[in-house]
């Protein structure tokens, strides 16, 4: 039996940043808020907005979140489409419930309708995104300004 389906009403939802609302704003705010220390007050971002978002509600309240970066990039030469995951987070009363797996979940099979070629993402805590089949690799990077 999967967990989580005693949650009511999860609703998962692809918004594009330039659909979020006023109060979907700050409802995101909140929870980033919530989830990571020393978030800034009040923002929906860190460094950059994103091209769009994953959204999990429960009951109609912001419980689950991805931003996610479309970009392509050139991996030794050959171009890919990749999806970049950042602040992905569940509220605290709703972890350990699956709820971000079935975000991933969810993006993964967005990706695969696209012909996304890699989800890519930076974590510290890299247990959680193995069981789901992401691979870490030691790779030098650097930002390339165009």
């Amino acid at each position: 039996m999967e967990e989580g389906l005693h949650i009511r009403g999860l609703d998962f939802q692809v918004m594009g940043e330039f659909q979020i609302y006023p109060p979907l704003k700050k409802q995101i705010a909140h929870l980033l808020q919530l989830c990571f220390d020393g978030y800034p007050t009040g923002r929906i971002y860190l460094k950059q907005l994103p091209s769009f978002r994953i959204l999990c509600f429960s009951e109609k309240k912001l419980i689950g979140h991805i931003a996610v970066e479309h970009r392509m990039m050139n991996n030794d030469g050959q171009i890919v489409s990749v999806f970049g995951l950042t602040d992905v987070c569940v509220h605290v009363q709703f972890q350990h419930h699956r709820v971000a797996t079935r975000m991933i979940d969810h993006l993964t099979q967005l990706a695969q309708e696209r012909a996304i070629d890699f989800l890519v993402l930076m974590a510290q805590e890299v247990g959680f995104y193995k069981r789901l089949g992401f691979l870490p690799v030691n790779n030098k990077c650097q930002w390339v300004m165009i």
